[in-house]
């Protein structure tokens, strides 16, 4: 097995240190050959350096571009999956500056999840921050992770989303690429939180997620007015409590039919609530990640064999 991790890096001086804990965890729990195939293209030149220093880290030289959000990530992505498939990777995964493995054995157990009929495996959704998939599936069907404007229209890409629900971002059009072929997909499960106050989330005791850490200074203003944080915490505990009750599929039906209600209402506050934490988070990575270690150990222990195994397929 060859491994191909695929990075878009795109961070500034307050999220840089999330680079370390991100770069020693992948070091410290993948034991199986693998090179990070980086984008850096719109990275700060003394980032960069800091990423060309690094002996696992290949920079791979893209024209740049003028898109941005998730076009712009699908386009960096599309370039890195091809190069590193040409460079011989059995296997290849994405992965986000603010997402990486917490245990061992993830890249084994991801990769005995994929089959001739389940070819990709992901957390809920559909994500960049943990997108699994092998070679063959690539070669053979030639993905691409960003949805063209003949796809958004056909008749069949609306089928998909309403059947999935996926939240329509870079990795949406590989789940769709497998859609289209009948072919299913494995989602990875939310690991039981380790504190009413957990910061990010973990997936299937494997991958931790903190989400939406590279936009934290230019969309959220640091000081929240105080006065909003106790309906900010309300309505984050409804939350975790639902997804943890409700099934994942009956979230994305909900989730489709009241989007433009929850957005408002649910999405905008905890966005409020997620980017004071992602700055808590950032004064001291490293104690955190250890906590979350510690608890997947004691989840691992508690409950053997307790891993999840959901695929979602057309039929």
């Amino acid at each position: 097995m060859k491994l191909g991790i695929l990075v878009v890096y795109l961070f500034d001086a307050e999220t840089e240190p999330l680079l370390d804990v991100h770069l020693s965890r992948i070091e410290q729990y993948t034991k199986v050959p693998y090179v990070i195939y980086a984008s850096a293209t719109r990275l700060a030149p003394e980032f960069r350096a800091r990423l060309a220093l690094h002996p696992r880290i290949r920079i791979c030289d893209i024209p740049y571009t003028d898109l941005r959000d998730s076009e712009e990530h699908s386009y960096y992505l599309d370039h890195l999956a091809r190069i590193a498939v040409e460079d011989g990777v059995t296997h290849a995964v994405t992965l986000h500056l603010d997402s990486f493995p917490i245990r061992q054995g993830w890249v084994e157990e991801l990769a005995g999840r994929l089959s001739e009929q389940c070819v990709l495996a992901t957390i809920d959704f559909v994500s960049t921050a943990c997108l699994f998939f092998h070679r063959d599936f690539y070669c053979a069907y030639q993905p691409h992770f960003r949805v063209t404007e003949e796809e958004g229209k056909s008749t069949r890409y609306h089928e998909f989303l309403n059947k999935h629900t996926p939240h329509r971002h870079s990795g949406t059009s590989y789940a769709y690429c497998a859609y289209q072929h009948e072919l299913s997909w494995n989602y990875l499960q939310l690991t039981p939180a380790y504190s009413t106050d957990q910061i990010g989330d973990i997936f299937d005791g494997m991958i931790f997620h903190l989400r939406h850490a590279t936009w934290i200074g230019a969309q959220i203003p640091k000081q929240i007015d105080p006065s909003q944080n106790r309906r900010v915490r309300m309505i984050a505990a409804a939350s975790r409590a639902y997804r943890g009750i409700v099934p994942v599929n009956v979230r994305k039906e909900i989730r489709w039919h009241f989007a433009r209600v929850l957005r408002r209402f649910v999405d905008k506050p905890l966005q409020m609530q997620h980017a004071q934490r992602v700055r808590q988070f950032l004064q001291n990575p490293e104690a955190y990640v250890t906590l979350m270690e510690r608890h997947v150990a004691r989840e691992l222990l508690a409950q053997p064999g307790r891993l999840s195994n959901q695929v979602a397929s057309e039929k």
